[in-house]
């Protein structure tokens, strides 16, 4: 497996990639209605173009080959929840999705080990990130040492909400 920088002409295959990957990971949670429409505001081309081309906003996509396995961003300025340490330099993981094909590989604890690395090198010292609760990923990430500090909602294009976890982690 290789590890590499997203680049923006990455922007459409990653959308279609990540799409598939939310799609895979949310389906059966909540409504296909607000999937779709939520996949629809941010799954998109011109939204992973942005977020490419943005320097404070750093993605890395695991491949083998040709073949994408997984893919990771982070926001190394993004405004911090209330219930992150005020006295940090934190890092938002904003994304982290592995294909279903490549569960149990140790992908995402790549990813995951590969974006601390990076956001230290950034000179930032605490990771965080919002994951809803009621999925399996809660447990990955405190596998690989976050806690969970906070909730924060998670709004659907149509106004209703889940409840998301904070979760953090010192670098």
């Amino acid at each position: 497996m290789n590890i590499r920088q997203a680049r923006p002409e990455d922007a459409a295959m990653l959308a279609e990639f990540g799409r598939r990957l939310f799609w895979e990971a949310y389906r059966g949670f909540t409504a296909d209605e607000k999937l779709e429409a939520f996949m629809g505001q941010r799954y998109t081309q011109q939204n992973f173009f942005r977020i490419l081309s943005d320097p404070d906003s750093l993605t890395f996509i695991a491949e083998e080959g040709k073949v994408w396995q997984g893919y990771a961003s982070i926001e190394l300025n993004r405004k911090k929840h209330a219930s992150i340490p005020s006295d940090s330099s934190a890092a938002y993981l904003s994304l982290l999705y592995v294909d279903q094909e490549y569960h149990r590989q140790k992908i995402g604890a790549t990813l995951l080990d590969h974006v601390c690395e990076e956001a230290k090198i950034r000179g930032r010292d605490y990771l965080w990130l919002s994951v809803w609760k009621i999925t399996k990923a809660p447990g990955f990430y405190r596998r690989m040492g976050f806690e969970q500090i906070g909730e924060i909602p998670f709004t659907y294009p149509d106004g209703s909400f889940d409840i998301d976890w904070v979760m953090g982690k010192w670098l």
